[in-house]
């Protein structure tokens, strides 16, 4: 796979670094491409899949996704006359506390939502229950590197054929069709007690996981091809261990605590089968399946 382009927001957990080892498992052929949790949307950047889609829960993310594919000189405009100070930051970020904040210019907003994600603390753009930003101002350098009309339209060109919408991951079920690939990257269940990070206010948690995990066996029986990155720990080894379970290596700068970052173990998750074929957890996961289902997963991906 060519990386054609990388992100343009900084993400915790984003899947830059994690972009071979997700290579290795793509599936050998699929028709439509969907990332419902867009995030950085590293593999979308990578792929620019025509006709694929970038969905997410969080308006905000979704506003500036459509304002960079749709109005992208416009955005460096309004960049432009941004100052990167931590006065202006928290002045920037107290707008979403106005009733009227979502009647503002979509254009601004956007530039507002790449300002702060890139010169918040450690790149973790929280939000409390209101749904209002609460991270704090941090280094200004990485700002600099994408606040210039190159960069602004090169992420511009690797949306042109993506479709981009508001909702949650449940609308792909709407849309996926048989043969589709569909990547998961949802919120980690945290190896701490505080627990996730909130991204939207919703918060993402156990019961949240183990909806998906049901979602993603729906998935499995409508022909839909998925991967699933997460944490590894022992709830999610249990909860998607049926399937294909792979644990790959990564390197996580961003978080807003210190012992979360460096180098650790995460999974890539898998609902069918590449190259090397195990008989062993093909004949267990055959028994779980109808035998239709079971063929279209072993068939145009599996071989």
């Amino acid at each position: 796979m060519e990386i054609k382009s990388k992100p343009i927001l900084r993400w915790p957990g984003g899947k830059t670094q994690l972009l071979s080892d997700i290579q290795m498992l793509l599936p050998q052929e699929y028709r439509g491409f969907h990332e419902p949790f867009a995030g950085g949307g590293a593999l979308t950047f990578a792929l620019q899949p025509l006709g694929g889609y970038l969905s997410d829960l969080n308006p905000e993310l979704i506003n500036f996704y459509r304002v960079l594919k749709q109005k992208p000189q416009v955005l460096a405009g309004h960049l432009s006359n941004l100052r990167i100070e931590d006065k202006h930051f928290y002045d920037l970020r107290a707008k979403d506390r106005h009733h009227a904040f979502l009647k503002l210019c979509p254009v601004w907003r956007a530039a507002r939502f790449l300002f702060i994600n890139r010169t918040c603390f450690n790149g973790v753009m929280r939000v409390n229950r209101m749904g209002q930003l609460n991270c704090s101002y941090g280094s200004p350098i990485v700002a600099a590197r994408v606040f210039n009309t190159d960069s602004i339209m090169a992420a511009s060109l690797a949306l042109k054929g993506v479709r981009i919408y508001e909702g949650s991951y449940e609308c792909v079920e709407g849309k996926a069709e048989e043969g589709d690939f569909v990547y998961f990257d949802p919120p980690y269940v945290s190896v701490r007690p505080a627990g996730t990070i909130g991204y939207t206010e919703r918060g993402f948690g156990l019961n949240d996981q183990a909806q998906l995990a049901r979602f993603c066996g729906k998935l499995t029986k409508k022909g839909v091809y998925w991967m699933m990155s997460n944490a590894n720990v022992p709830f999610i080894k249990r909860l998607l261990g049926h399937y294909n379970v792979h644990e790959v290596s990564a390197r996580r700068s961003l978080s807003g605590c210190a012992a979360s970052r460096g180098k650790i173990t995460e999974l890539l998750v898998t609902n069918y089968w590449l190259r090397i074929i195990d008989y062993e957890t093909i004949s267990l996961f055959s028994i779980l399946l109808d035998d239709d289902c079971f063929a279209r997963l072993c068939g145009g991906a599996g071989r």
